[in-house]
């Protein structure tokens, strides 16, 4: 699963694939330890794919927190140079 897969997915879809990607995790985990796992690369892969998909996450939440202070300094109708007490010049 690559970041463009993982961008178009909504945030339902991203909480699900981290919970499901966390038990793929988990389970490769108990494959290693018990000496049943031929490919290791796959530990690596999914820890890869656990780190994209929190990126995503983190990154809509600082999407919505900029988008909801840009909505905050629209409605008050001022600008931020306003707010400190300098005006433009």
């Amino acid at each position: 699963m690559n970041i463009d897969e993982i961008r178009q997915l909504n945030n339902a879809d991203l909480s699900k694939e981290l919970v499901e990607q966390h038990k793929a995790l988990m389970n490769l985990r108990f494959s290693k330890a018990t000496l049943q796992l031929t490919n290791t690369n796959e530990i690596g892969k999914t820890k890869k794919i656990i780190a994209r998909i929190n990126t995503v996450i983190n990154e809509r939440k600082i999407t919505a927190q900029l988008n909801s202070g840009i909505q905050t300094i629209e409605q008050d109708g001022s600008s931020v140079e306003d707010k400190d007490g300098t005006s433009g010049t």
